[in-house]
């Protein structure tokens, strides 16, 4: 297959895992958000940013070197495969013996017993990065989508009977070590890779390199991504942690799973090409444009729905969570066309602007909310929003530079998808507006308007953008070969 053919079906394989992994994980959610108190939720999402940060450095960013160089030796894997086992269990032993510290400043004991089971996840997961890695390299996403899909049921499996058993939080984490575990097993059972004996770091020099500026990156972004949990759960408490995790999981989880399908397969593809910018301006222009073909109108949508959608299928208690919610639907919508600017950083070998940004990015959101935060978490949110807002044009900017592409060209490809959010978004809060006049119930009411959502947007883009009909066609007939 050519490299157009890889791509394609790597979308394709990509999109079928996010869309039965995000089915699945909403499922789930709502399951587990009945057995489950706000608290237990604001525990896991306390417990989450420390694990959270500890994955994200885990490779010293040496799984995106792997795959923006071209020439990689099996001498070169297999040093980076045991070095991320050493790095792995450091960060194990880190976490396990300083869990009371990291309680300490959350204010919750019961953090401690959590962290210390959940901290062997470190190496479990360093078992099996050089294999996904790899995978992802060689454009194996077929293989990727089974492994995620089958890791997902079996959370979802493993969580809700140690929670139906009365194990509160911890069927949270029980759950997390399972999957961890079975994915790593099934990884490496599919990928073949063998690592030999040997570790030479001097032969991995190259890729430490460029991984240096992405394991910066990573720290950098991670930290921006977690601010607000971890500035919420310092002075809000759980209960309100809790409340801000299940909005913005509900926003950032179909958001980001959607940038991924596109982002895990360009990332190596257009690092085959990172020296014709013609080529990758126009592969990146038809990805963020198809990505807010989805992304717009779904963040639309949840905003017009949030109060039915919240009630109905989360309960009464998680009220507060609406405002919060739609918001952070704002927020979904930009950082979904600037979730492909690090994609291009990496395939162009320049990792070292992604992180001077995020460091710059990282000051700018921390004032933020500790501003917004003396008005609770509504006031996060808003200051969240408000961010979003001025930084996304700049590094939007300093993006389009580096493979020669007008800022004019590349908002061109959302007026269409904005202009149907926008007449989507007024036809169902009217609709909204009649059917609450007739003392429906909610879910009758959150049904219908997510209908008539979809109808319209489809009929607008339709009519104002055939294109898109004919180059889904065409990507199919790819597909199909």
């Amino acid at each position: 297959m050519n490299l157009t053919q890889k791509t394609v079906k790597g979308v394709m394989w990509t999109g079928f895992s996010t869309g039965s992994t995000t089915l699945l994980n909403f499922i789930i959610l709502a399951i587990l958000a009945r057995l489950l108190s706000p608290s237990d939720f604001g525990l896991m999402g306390m417990v989450m940013v420390v694990i959270g940060f500890a994955i994200t450095i885990a490779d010293l960013g040496l799984g995106a070197a792997i795959i923006q160089r071209q020439d990689i030796s099996h001498e070169q894997l297999s040093t980076v495969f045991f070095l991320n086992i050493l790095l792995g269990t450091l960060l194990c032993t880190i976490v396990y013996f300083s869990s009371g510290i990291i309680a300490l400043f959350f204010k919750k004991y019961e953090l401690v017993n959590l962290l210390k089971l959940i901290s062997f996840s470190f190496i479990i997961i360093s078992l099996s990065q050089t294999f996904r890695t790899l995978l992802q390299k060689w454009m194996n996403f077929k293989v990727l989508a089974k492994v995620e899909v089958c890791g997902i049921i079996i959370y979802g499996i493993s969580s809700i009977t140690f929670a139906l058993k009365g194990f509160g939080v911890r069927s949270l984490v029980l759950g997390f070590l399972i999957r961890q575990t079975a994915e790593t097993i099934l990884l490496w059972f599919f990928t073949g890779f063998k690592p030999r004996l040997v570790f030479k770091l001097k032969n991995t020099k190259n890729l430490i390199n460029f991984g240096i500026y992405v394991f910066g990156e990573r720290i950098m972004n991670y930290f921006n991504r977690n601010l607000d949990y971890i500035i919420i759960g310092r002075f809000l408490g759980a209960e309100a942690l809790g409340f801000y995790t299940l909005a913005y999981q509900l926003m950032l989880f179909p958001i980001s799973k959607i940038s991924n399908i596109f982002g895990k397969v360009t990332f190596p593809a257009f690092s085959m090409i990172q020296n014709n910018n013609e080529k990758i301006k126009k592969g990146y222009l038809k990805v963020v444009k198809y990505i807010s073909l989805v992304t717009f109108p779904m963040m639309a949508g949840l905003f017009a729905v949030a109060p039915e959608f919240i009630t109905s299928i989360y309960g009464a208690k998680w009220y507060p969570t609406i405002l919060i919610l739609q918001i952070l639907c704002l927020i979904g919508a930009l950082q979904s066309i600037g979730s492909m600017v690090g994609t291009v950083l990496y395939a162009k070998g320049r990792s070292d602007i992604a992180f001077k940004w995020n460091v710059f990015v990282v000051c700018c959101t921390t004032v933020a909310f500790l501003i917004g935060v003396n008005w609770n978490i509504v006031g996060v949110a808003i200051a969240y929003a408000i961010i979003s807002l001025i930084l996304l044009p700049i590094i939007q900017n300093i993006t389009n530079k580096l493979i020669d592409l007008k800022m004019k060209d590349f908002l061109i490809q959302f007026i269409n998808q904005i202009i149907g959010a926008v007449i989507m978004l007024i036809f169902v809060l009217i609709l909204k507006l009649l059917l609450n006049n007739y003392n429906l119930s909610q879910i009758f009411t959150l049904l219908s308007s997510i209908l008539t959502g979809i109808i319209i947007y489809m009929i607008i883009i339709l009519l104002k953008d055939k294109r898109v009909i004919i180059e889904g066609m065409e990507i199919l007939q790819i597909y199909e070969e």
